[in-house]
């Protein structure tokens, strides 16, 4: 299985998403992004059609924004690879946890959330 992952640089809650991926996938490609270049990272694999080459597709620590949540949502070869897992306030205000394939969660049962914890679960 192909993962590509794009996940947080600035802290360790985005480097803990590489590790785990690491530690659980074979084949891992992963890319350090901060909030304001993600849309543009991802819009380079699929300008490009290399994001279809990947089985899944993460977004770890950090969120999609449209027009590229709703690119990934209207494509039916992408929207069933795609998981985003965020925990930022923002996010939620931004009603970017609309579709199926974002988890975007502040707290649960055991506190506060994380980025890996989530991708953990």
């Amino acid at each position: 299985m192909k993962i590509l992952l794009f996940t947080h640089k600035s802290d360790i809650d985005g480097m803990g998403n590489a590790v785990l991926a690491k530690l659980a996938f074979d084949n891992v490609e992963y890319v350090l992004c901060e909030a304001f270049n993600l849309q543009n990272e991802v819009k380079k694999y699929y300008d490009d059609g290399s994001i279809y080459n990947y089985d899944k597709i993460f977004v770890t620590d950090l969120w999609l924004e449209d027009p590229t949540l709703s690119k990934v949502a209207n494509d039916n070869k992408l929207k069933d690879k795609f998981l985003i897992f965020d925990h930022h306030k923002s996010a939620i205000e931004g009603n970017y946890n609309k579709y199926d394939f974002a988890t975007i969660r502040i707290s649960d049962e055991k506190g506060l959330c994380s980025g890996t914890s989530l991708f953990y679960e």
